[in-house]
């Protein structure tokens, strides 16, 4: 069950984590996409959450039942009623950022490789899609493409956007007694 954003990010990050070139362990990063971020370590792994968007295709006026709890006979004797998670997209941009070439090959097989088509991420026990959106080079724009100052190391940076397919569940849960398995209505406001 997700209640909060950031269970996300931190299972991203955990899924990404792993992959060992030269001896030692890539860095997973999560920064706010600024300008001023610099990486002080190569080769290394950056994510960060591009946008949260609700997703009105998978939503659901329905009510969601859990928590039966039975008498020592096994009569049900209660059950928690709330609404339907919230389902949300979640957009996270994923960039290397590299010295060598070879690196870069490592670190884009990698992504693609624990991303790849039918992959998931699990947030407490439950598993939410997470599909591949774009690839873009920052670094190949009009002011930025083929340049290369003198006396300056040489970065190479890859971005690619994935979208978590994710549902909040934040609602109030309501403990319905139940008798002979139907809800019996202990909210004297309505009918």
């Amino acid at each position: 069950m997700i209640t909060d954003f950031s269970q996300c990010d931190e299972a991203l990050i955990n899924k990404l984590k792993g992959l060992i070139i030269e001896g030692e362990e890539v860095p997973v990063l999560y920064i706010n996409p600024e300008k001023e971020f610099v990486i002080s370590k190569y080769p290394s792994i950056v994510i960060y959450r591009s946008g949260v968007y609700p997703d009105n295709y998978r939503w659901t006026n329905d009510k969601f039942y859990d928590n039966l709890t039975f008498s020592e006979d096994g009569t049900p004797l209660s059950v928690d009623e709330r609404e339907a998670p919230i389902p949300y997209n979640l957009y996270y941009g994923i960039r290397i950022y590299y010295k060598y070439q070879e690196d870069g090959a490592r670190l884009s097989t990698y992504i693609n490789s624990v991303l790849k088509r039918g992959a998931f991420v699990e947030i407490g026990g439950d598993k939410y899609d997470i599909v591949f959106v774009s690839y873009k080079n920052p670094n190949a724009t009009y002011k930025d493409f083929g340049e290369q100052r003198e006396k300056d190391d040489r970065e190479f940076v890859e971005q690619y956007l994935y979208r978590l397919e994710m549902e909040l569940d934040i609602s109030q849960r309501t403990t319905k007694r139940l008798s002979e398995g139907l809800i019996i209505n202990t909210d004297t406001k309505q009918p």
